[in-house]
């Protein structure tokens, strides 16, 4: 907790200095396609973090066209105008330095480093990372290395990228009250059922905050599992198993029952469900229970609860059900999600709302 601490105030000042003037800058223009999911967006912003913290410079964002755009209402469509579609809309700012080449980068250019001397040269962040840098800025991994001498290579990325990821979005004053407004504002339900022992299920509230020894179970997108590989041939589409397997809903239930039946004494069956597929919502209020009342743990039937956030079937599942049978919890990608709901920063905060009542 205490390298946490440094660690974060480490990176605000390299971030944010007392003066921005005869600073070095390295901007990050928008990702091609833009069409990343907001972990894998931070993810890759991680790496530039990195690189700028490695090379002495200061993290900025493009401005006409900045990466994340995609979660973010544009102007023109009832967004704030003040932060445009840049990620400030939704977290603080990165720093509060400005620089006037975050204006006008080409199409085509990942990031640009900025010299004082008024010199641009376009940098290739995933070749100088394997040439000359780590994942994780060496002096960090240093201090890192201080308190676990043994940690792996694999511990030392996720630990910076949730350092990263912990800077990157820390949420705005606007966010952050919007987002009380969506779990406790008044006429704001959120979602539970539960099931009683005559069987039957019926609807409860949520209680804020969720109860001790609640279990937290998520389910990502499908878009993960399947790549569409042809067009339409008679209403069918054609997928093939891609970036990694899909784990049945049941599976997770029968993981939770197992471990509540270790820890009777610390948890319940009592589950808060964090998707997007209106499928694994189905799937969950069907299910009371799947072990044996003699090792269900503490208490024999399931109480579920999860967020009041739109949801989309997948376009296979509405060509052709039976098709969809077959590739179990394919559903939409999120900027397919985003371009339906409308409001993208409103759904954007919705979930990031979730993601919040999951942890």
């Amino acid at each position: 907790m205490a390298l946490t601490k440094v660690t974060q105030k480490y990176i605000y000042d390299k971030q944010n200095p007392s003066r921005c003037g005869n600073q070095k800058y390295l901007i990050l223009n928008h990702f091609p396609g833009d069409l990343y999911g907001i972990g894998a967006l931070f993810q890759h912003i991680a790496d530039y973090l990195s690189v700028a913290i490695q090379t002495n410079s200061i993290l900025l964002y493009a401005e006409d066209q900045p990466p994340g755009q995609n979660f973010v209402s544009s102007p023109d469509e009832g967004g704030d105008k003040s932060c445009g579609r840049s990620l400030d809309c939704i977290f603080y700012p990165i720093s509060k330095c400005k620089h006037e080449k975050q204006k006008g980068i080409k199409e085509g250019t990942q990031s640009i480093f900025a010299t004082p001397e008024g010199s641009e040269i376009d940098l290739d962040v995933p070749a100088y990372l394997q040439k000359h840098g780590s994942a994780i800025p060496p002096v960090l991994e240093a201090a890192l290395r201080e308190v676990q001498p043994d940690i792996t290579h694999e511990m030392l990325k996720y630990w910076w990228r949730a350092q990263a990821s912990a800077y990157l979005m820390r949420l705005n004053a606007k966010t952050s009250s919007r987002m009380r407004e969506l779990r406790l504002g008044d006429g704001v339900k959120q979602l539970g059922m539960q099931w009683g022992t005559d069987g039957e299920p019926k609807d409860v509230e949520m209680p804020f905050p969720m109860p001790e020894g609640t279990i937290s179970m998520h389910v990502r997108h499908g878009d993960k599992g399947y790549v569409r590989k042809s067009c339409f041939q008679v209403s069918i589409l054609t997928y093939s198993r891609s970036e990694m397997r899909l784990v049945p809903f049941n599976n997770y239930v029968v993981e939770a029952e197992k471990f509540g039946s270790v820890n009777p004494l610390g948890y319940w069956k009592r589950g808060f469900l964090s998707t997007e597929n209106p499928n694994v919502i189905e799937q969950m209020q069907s299910m009371s229970r799947i072990a044996g009342f003699e090792t269900s743990g503490s208490n024999s039937r399931w109480t579920w609860y999860w967020s009041d956030i739109p949801r989309m079937m997948s376009t296979i599942e509405r060509i052709d059900l039976a098709v969809a049978n077959m590739f179990p919890g394919l559903n939409t990608g999120p900027e397919t999600q985003l371009a339906q709901f409308g409001d993208r920063t409103e759904l954007t905060i919705k979930w990031m709302l979730q993601l919040v009542m999951a942890m």
